[in-house]
């Protein structure tokens, strides 16, 4: 068998070792290639064991094994699961064999040589299982899923969903076994949203509860799935795994996942001494509040367009409408916007009172082209009454003859809001114009956007030029605001700030051809990296010795910002100090300004 160092030199993979053991690296096939903030992640997978090497990237879907590899493991084992701790240092490794043999697992730890010793001594085996991807993917603000086995765990990540689960598995509580979930393994899960599958028989409900239990108040939010009620036909001791080979899609699962119940440390929702919520959601004591049952916040294009009203402003012809237009496409199909946001399937209404349908039609043929089928759920209309005069009525027959309402549009809000009454004041004019939308919206859980227009006369706060008053802005639960920025990106940010979004702050770009905005990174990131290019063009252009306030001349920037980044070109060795307040490219770098 070739060796596996050369195995992975001849395909690009680079790893900090090749001693057996489970790793994570960029790939070579996709990563270059990906978002800038995307392309340092490691979304390829790469097991070496007895047999060889082999790997799955995540993203593009590119694998393994190598030639002269194979995917059998030595020794007899059926699946192999390193268990690393947040560092990605692997700490020890379960092994399970084949169905019949006993004992089903076995644990054993690395000796430092390439082999291994068949205990755990000196080691921490509560350990999380894929913790140092657990981590990240927490800190980008992901769901994780807690299943009861690695396969489980394994699966899930197969099909882009966080997942993590405790080497022991679970107790059988028919056998008086103890749990075998402890508090250490939900604080390595603190501040995280976690959802809890469970396998379909008394042990892994068991372990499903001791989980759910035991992380209350140490994670932000903890959701029980069980598949049962959604899968008739389960087998005794069913998992996600079977699931997902029954045909179910991640699609169903995202579904599942966000329509979860929220877990409480009593029975499930069905418990009768829960109390259901009034409608409206308008009164109630705290002794009362205090046992209600909310449904999660929808998060229809997550970290952008959350659940009830949402308005989005920007100047004409900036690009508002391509923007809405693809992520109502996305929810109608379950599909992706802005990038790689992944939304859940679900019925939008598109209100194009600017448009007509010849003109739609053409704008979908950009996005989607006319050989695959248009999405069913996405509906449009170009004309609609005032809100005040039957156009609410028409957003609730819509929401009422709907299978799965998520979604709602109006483009534009001049062409719906009420007129100004005789002598009312224009802060309460605009607070009547959209407040029956966000009542509306509340109501049944959906999510309406409503588009505006900035006013003319700029500000340093973004969302100071959305005109109107501040009866406008104060009544939506979100605020967008979609504005090229002065601060020296050169690209166009989208402002974000509401009840329930974490403000943002996204460069986005526009692509012409295919009429699509993409997230670029964050706003600070792609300041400096417009800064950086700019200082390497600049010294290129003046060649040899420079100051700092000829630099900053050529690229047109400001000093303090100019000697800031070449602080930082200069720990790089991209550029060198050569004197007082003077740098030049360092040997080499004369070509690589970009």
């Amino acid at each position: 068998m070739t060796n596996v160092a050369e195995i992975l030199q001849d395909v690009g993979i680079k790893l900090s070792s090749t001693a057996p053991g489970k790793y994570s690296a960029t790939c070579p096939q996709c990563s270059a290639q990906r978002q800038p903030h995307h392309r340092r992640i490691k979304c390829l997978g790469v097991k070496i064991d007895e047999q060889g090497v082999c790997w799955r990237c995540n993203h593009c879907e590119w694998s393994g094994p190598a030639k002269g590899s194979t995917n059998s493991h030595a020794g007899g084992f059926a699946a192999t699961y390193d268990y690393r701790d947040a560092d990605g240092v692997a700490r020890f490794q379960k092994v399970r064999y084949p169905e019949g043999h006993e004992p089903r697992f076995r644990m054993r730890r690395p000796d430092g040589a390439g082999g291994w010793i068949w205990d755990t001594k000196g080691v921490n085996t509560k350990l999380l299982y894929r913790i140092d991807e657990v981590n990240e993917a927490i800190a980008l603000g992901h769901d994780i899923a807690v299943a009861e086995g690695e396969k489980d765990v394994d699966r899930l990540w197969s099909i882009g969903i966080p997942a993590t689960c405790n080497p022991h598995g679970a107790h059988d509580p028919l056998k008086q076994q103890k749990p075998k979930w402890y508090r250490e393994h939900s604080e390595q899960l603190r501040g995280a949203s976690i959802i809890v599958l469970n396998d379909n028989d008394p042990p892994g409900r068991a372990h499903a509860d001791v989980v759910s239990r035991t992380s209350l108040g140490i994670a932000k939010r903890v959701q029980r799935l069980d598949l049962k009620p959604h899968w008739p036909d389960i087998p005794n001791g069913g998992d996600i795994s079977d699931w997902l080979d029954a045909g179910h899609t991640r699609e169903e699962l995202d579904a599942l996942m966000e329509a979860a119940p929220n877990y409480d440390g009593l029975c499930q929702p069905s418990n009768p001494t829960r109390t259901k919520v009034p409608t409206p959601l308008t009164l109630a004591s705290a002794e009362v509040l205090q046992t209600m049952t909310f449904p999660p916040i929808k998060y229809v294009v997550p970290g952008v367009i959350v659940e009830g009203l949402t308005l989005l402003a920007g100047k004409p012809k900036i690009g508002k409408s391509w923007l809405l237009l693809h992520a109502a496409i996305a929810v109608a199909r379950g599909g992706f916007t802005l990038g790689d946001i992944h939304c859940i399937e679900g019925d939008v209404l598109y209100c194009a009172l600017e448009d007509t349908l010849r003109r739609l039609q053409s704008r979908v043929t950009k996005l989607l082209g006319i050989s695959q089928p248009w999405p069913k759920r996405l509906e449009f209309r170009c004309e609609m009454p005032r809100l005040t005069e039957g156009g609410l009525d028409v957003i609730k027959g819509w929401i009422e003859k709907s299978e799965r309402p998520r979604l709602i549009i109006i483009d534009i809000l001049a062409r719906v809001r009420p007129p100004r009454k005789k002598d009312q004041q224009q802060y309460d004019a605009d607070y009547d114009s959209v407040v029956g939308l966000r009542t509306l919206a509340n109501e049944h859980g959906i999510a309406i956007v409503v588009v505006h227009h900035q006013r003319k006369m700029d500000a340093d706060d973004p969302f100071d030029t959305i005109s109107g008053t501040l009866g406008l802005t104060g009544v939506p639960d979100t605020v967008l605001v979609l504005k090229y920025d002065r601060g020296g990106s050169g690209t166009t940010v989208l402002h974000g700030r509401g009840r329930d979004l974490v403000e943002i702050e996204k460069a986005l770009s526009f692509n012409k051809d295919k009429c699509m905005w993409t997230i670029t990174g964050d706003v600070p990131d792609v300041r400096a990296s417009a800064e950086r290019k700019a200082v390497l063009t600049a010294m290129q252009e003046i060649g040899g010795e420079a100051s700092v306030h000829a630099i900053a001349a050529c690229a047109g920037l400001k000093q303090p910002n100019v000697r800031r980044m070449l602080a930082r070109l200069a720990a790089q060795g991209i550029v060198h100090r050569s004197g007082r307040g003077k740098y030049k490219l360092a040997d080499g770098e004369n070509s690589h300004a970009g």
